[in-house]
């Protein structure tokens, strides 16, 4: 019998990566605006914030915009300026899919959940 080991670079238990994710300190009509942008560029950038799919939830224009922010920049990161959509969006090192944004917070999924036990 063999036994496989794969190992995933992290820091901190986190895996290392970087993500692209709406900026919290601009308004929402700028994240309005880059959002339709991005949605125009590619109808698949923004078919998993569509009602009935995967990211759907949490409905909220930040949540929705960082998806779809996040899918350009992976695709187009090579590119310089592929995560800025006009100031809207920045780079991070902490995975948004492990958090939710909550007026212009961000909570640790882990730890919202943690309460709700």
């Amino acid at each position: 019998m063999v036994f496989a080991l794969i190992v995933i670079p992290t820091i901190s238990g986190q895996p290392i990566g970087t993500w692209c994710v709406a900026n919290p300190k601009i308004q929402d009509p700028v994240v309005q605006a880059a959002l339709g942008w991005a949605c125009q560029q590619s109808e698949a950038y923004c078919s998993r914030i569509q009602l009935g799919q995967n990211c759907y939830s949490p409905n909220t224009l930040r949540d929705h915009a960082s998806v779809v922010f996040n899918t350009y920049y992976q695709q187009n990161k090579n590119q310089p300026g592929s995560c800025d959509f006009n100031s809207a969006a920045v780079i991070t090192n902490t995975d948004p899919s492990k958090q939710l944004y909550l007026n212009s917070v961000v909570f640790s999924y882990e730890s919202s959940f943690n309460k709700l036990r």
